[in-house]
């Protein structure tokens, strides 16, 4: 009954979480350039 309901809020959960990675990843790299330029 609920299966509808319950994929489509955790296909909006795999959204968020891949765009927070993605996020992440760029932080991650920004910060390790600008390591890397400061040294």
């Amino acid at each position: 009954m609920y299966n509808a309901g319950s994929s489509h809020s955790e296909m909006r959960v795999g959204e968020v979480s891949l765009s927070h990675l993605k996020e992440k990843v760029m932080n991650t790299k920004y910060s390790v350039l600008l390591t890397e330029i400061n040294n």
